[in-house]
This record gives C-alpha cells, structure tokens and sequence, in this order.
C-alpha cells in the first residue's frame, strides 16, 4: 500500500505545479464578495494522484459576512451540475469550488465533521484581510476541549455496542453476524478517536482507514493489528471472541491511556 508520505515524495512537483496553476485562477476572478480562498482536499494534502477517471482541484472559497454572489458570473458555467460544487476548467485542469457562508466559531463547530476536517487540513490562496486568520486560529486554541469530548462520546458508543447486555442479547439470539457488525461499528468509532488523540477530526469514512496509518499516536503494530481484526469469520462465536479482545486489548486500551493522559 502506497501510503501518504510516499505519495507526496511521488507528486511532489505535480503538485507544486497544481498550485501554482491554483494561484493563477485565484488571481483571475473577481474576489471583492470573499473573505477567503481555500486550497481543499487532496491539492492541499499533497497527495492528489488522478487515476483513469481523472481528478479535481478542490477550492473552498468563504463568503464576506452576508453576502450573496452569483457563482456563474465569477466562476463561469458550472460543467457539472449533477455534483454538489461548482466546476470549472482553467489552462486544462478541472477545479470544484464549493462555496460557503462567512465562517465564525460558532458555525465552524455546526458544519459536519468530514467539512470541518477538510478545512483544517486547507491553505489559504487568498484572503481580504487577516480576519479569517485570526478566527481560524482562536478555533484551533478550543479544539483540544472540544476533541476530548467527541473522544469521550466515541468511546461511550463503543461501550455501548459491545457491552455485556448487548452481547449476550445477540447471543442468546444466535445471531453472531450482529455481533461481528457491532464490532465492526466499534472498530470504525475507535479510528475516529485515533484522529482525535491526534489533534484531527476525522476523515470522512471512505479515507479514514487508509489516513490513519501515518498518524503520529498510534498502538505499536497497528498496521497488523487491523489487519487481523478485518479477518472475521461471520458465524463464528470464537472469532468474534478472538475479535472483540484483541480490538479492547489494542485498540481501546491505548486510546483510554491516551485519553487519560489529556486530563
């Protein structure tokens, strides 16, 4: 598996490249409505590598406080109105631009988890004034607390599904495929603790797995580790046993540690 850091020493150039080409449409539209535009998603993160079906830049572009603008006479006609972004081309490359409302704390907590994600890890192309900076730096000064809470509510759920009630209620049932997708659920909440002892929220569930591998805190072994919780055997009660232990010995005990380390 190619992973993040092997793919940005791959794309290094490529990317450097992109973003040059970013720059120059930023510098070609009219921006007087902006507060701010964002370099977004795999651009940003250094790891854009298009397959067969080829790719696009992401740019998140924040309005000024209660202004309203009309994408296609800045950006041009939108060539894929059946995806939620408006998309462009510039000196041949492909860029989706999505465009959001003026941006405070407040509102960055109630956006979803993957937006606020993918706005942490975004640079800044362009900005009126240092207005945007200077919130977006009070908003990483309250992550710590607020991450610490989602950690907590995560491992609650996690108790919640694989607690002894639950078990024996799919037990007595003998519906062991229940067990083993409860499991999976628990798996899958676990990684988004991962991201947030790391300082992260979490990635939207089609990534979180494959960027959790360059974490920083991490469980020692864990590459094999999810490899051999993602082995399972459906109807088997014994697997689920094998499972369920090595995923609370692993993987629970060192987020706990972690978590109480915060404190």
């Amino acid at each position: 598996m190619k992973l993040l850091s092997e793919i940005r020493n791959i794309q290094e150039d490529f990317i450097q490249e992109l973003i040059f080409t970013s720059r120059r449409y930023v510098d070609s539209i009219d921006k007087n409505s902006f507060d701010v535009i964002l370099l977004s998603g795999s651009v940003a993160r250094g790891d854009y590598m298009p397959g067969k079906f080829g790719g696009m830049i992401d740019l998140t572009v924040i309005l000024k406080s209660d202004c309203k603008i009309n994408p296609v006479a800045i950006f041009g006609a939108n060539q894929e109105p059946d995806i939620p972004y408006h998309c462009i081309t510039f000196m041949g490359y492909k860029f989706q631009i999505l465009i959001l409302d003026s941006i405070n704390e407040t509102s960055f907590y109630n956006l979803s988890e993957g937006r606020m994600y993918a706005l942490l890890e975004s640079q800044i192309l362009w900005e009126s004034d240092s207005g945007f900076s200077n919130r977006f730096k009070k908003i990483k000064e309250s992550l710590p607390v607020y991450l610490r809470n989602k950690t907590e509510n995560s491992l609650n759920y996690v108790n919640y599904l694989l607690s002894p009630y639950k078990v024996d209620r799919w037990d007595k049932r003998e519906a062991k495929p229940q067990l083993h997708w409860n499991l999976n659920i628990a798996i899958q909440e676990s990684l988004k603790c991962l991201y947030y002892i790391n300082g992260k929220f979490s990635p939207p569930e089609d990534r979180i797995l494959y960027y959790s591998y360059e974490l920083e805190k991490l469980p020692r072994g864990y590459s094999n580790i999810i490899s051999e919780l993602m082995k399972q055997s459906i109807d088997s009660w014994t697997d689920y046993k094998r499972r369920e232990a090595l995923f609370s010995q692993n993987i629970i005990q060192f987020i706990k540690l972690k978590f109480s380390y915060s404190e």
